[in-house]
């Protein structure tokens, strides 16, 4: 069932995609599929992958927060104040305690 979502998530992209690049050709629209902050959604995206894939695991979970948070960090001004080393620590502290927890429950 993952891996059909996973091929689901992979469809919907790219028809998006491809409605952008006709809009582009036929109504002069302004799609663009690079866009600032690129990398880190695309890195958001294989993260999140993984997770549906695998489900929530530790390494995957915080990369999906860090990375979320770097392409929210170049969009939103407020944003660009927070330390980014102590918020990838955090995140790091935060995952494990929840890992421990969740195998103590199970």
């Amino acid at each position: 069932m993952r891996k059909n979502i996973w091929s689901i998530a992979i469809g919907l992209v790219l028809a998006v995609i491809g409605v952008g690049i006709l809009g582009n050709a036929l109504f002069n629209w302004n799609f663009k599929i690079f866009i600032e902050g690129w990398w880190a959604l695309a890195l958001m995206i294989v993260s999140l992958g993984f997770v549906v894939k695998e489900g929530p695991k530790l390494y995957n979970v915080a990369s999906l927060i860090i990375f979320g948070f770097l392409f929210l960090r170049y969009h939103v001004p407020a944003l660009e104040k927070i330390d980014l080393w102590t918020l990838v620590v955090g995140v790091i502290i935060l995952c494990v305690a929840a890992q421990i927890i969740i195998n103590a429950i199970n």
